[in-house]
């Protein structure tokens, strides 16, 4: 039992939690900072706002892609009789 749990987290995780991967383009305003390619206030300001935007599309479009591909419309019409 406990190892068909695993395994299901497991399974989870692989496929549909992947998208989440993309959380980590948030740390690259940061690194920019580190190694003194953002020195401006406001440019770091810009460069986290521009990768929050764009974190939040990607997580988005993997939720959607994620949903519309793990839907059941071939189900729906498995006992039709056309």
């Amino acid at each position: 039992m406990l190892f068909r749990v695993i395994d299901l987290l497991s399974c989870l995780f692989r496929k549909a939690l992947r998208f989440l991967v993309v959380v980590q383009l948030l740390k690259i305003p940061d690194i920019f900072q580190i190694i003194h390619l953002l020195k401006d206030r406001s440019r770091i300001h810009y460069a986290k706002a521009i990768t929050a935007i764009l974190t939040v599309w990607l997580v988005g479009s993997g939720m959607i892609l994620i949903v519309s591909n793990s839907s059941s419309s071939h189900s729906i019409f498995s006992n039709s009789k056309f």
